[in-house]
């Protein structure tokens, strides 16, 4: 569903036909000093980093046993929260 609603607002990436959605969320208080106006922003300083997939619990044991990186709390079949 989340996919369906973002692909109808922004062009969005697909590898080999995947529905995976990252969301990267950054706050201004750490954004890094851009040095003059034609300067890219740069992913520096991300306080989180968002992957919205229709399998949660299929996508979150790879990432705890192949990549080692833990879960906090409880995961259900909608929501996880993991990252080190």
């Amino acid at each position: 569903m989340a996919h369906e609603w973002l692909a109808g607002r922004v062009p969005l990436f697909q590898v080999e036909g995947s529905k995976i959605i990252l969301e990267l969320i950054a706050r201004d208080d750490d954004a890094p000093a851009v040095a003059s106006p034609n300067d890219n922003p740069q992913i520096l300083s991300n306080s989180e980093v968002r992957l919205g997939v229709e399998i949660v619990l299929g996508n979150v044991a790879p990432l705890s046993e192949k990549l080692n990186i833990p879960n906090y709390f409880d995961c259900s079949a909608s929501f996880a929260t993991v990252g080190g």
